[in-house]
């Protein structure tokens, strides 16, 4: 698994970012896998191999149906401020 990760690393806009494991919603491997689930709703739900190849482990996760961009990554957000 460690091997999957590191490919991750060098390409990071390949991979959804909603994509995500139970037990570790940031982790997830590089293939389609059974163990993904789609983050991008409240309760994350299963995700067929098919669509992973199609769209979760690829630059095209932006056109996915479930797809919702992250805060983070909407033009003009602002994080808030840290918490004293």
């Amino acid at each position: 698994m460690k091997g999957s990760f590191v490919a991750e690393q060098r390409a990071p806009n390949r991979i959804c970012p909603l994509l995500g494991l139970a037990e570790d919603r940031e982790a997830r491997f590089t293939y389609p896998e059974a163990a993904h689930l789609c983050y991008a709703a409240e309760r994350p739900d299963t995700i067929p191999l098919d669509h992973q190849a199609a769209f979760c482990l690829t630059s095209n996760y932006p056109a996915c149906s479930r797809y919702v961009e992250p805060p983070e990554e909407r033009a003009g957000y602002i994080p808030p401020p840290p918490l004293a």
